[in-house]
């Protein structure tokens, strides 16, 4: 059996056994994040989608804002990664 390369380190749905619809998966990434889970995140879904959702979720009052900081900046260092790697291909 394969592993699946876009599994996160760790499930944060495990109370949901039947999943979660993609937003709110990138959603609960986004509250809890990680490096390695939001660059996945950038990977299988692209990076708009996920910035889309931090910006919905910034303007939202039950969201931590320490959270959406945390998010937004690994957000950014993932953007120059891939710049950065799409110009070396080039």
């Amino acid at each position: 059996m394969t592993k699946d390369p876009f599994a996160l380190s760790y499930s944060r749905t495990w109370s949901r056994p039947d999943g979660v619809d993609d937003d709110a998966l990138i959603a609960s990434v986004l509250d809890r994040p990680t490096f390695e889970g939001l660059a996945k995140l950038c990977l299988k879904f692209g990076e708009d989608r996920v910035w889309k959702i931090l910006d919905e979720l910034s303007g939202d009052p039950k969201a931590r804002p320490e959270a959406m900081i945390e998010s937004r900046r690994m957000l950014e260092n993932i953007r120059k990664g891939f710049g950065r790697a799409s110009r070396q291909t080039a």
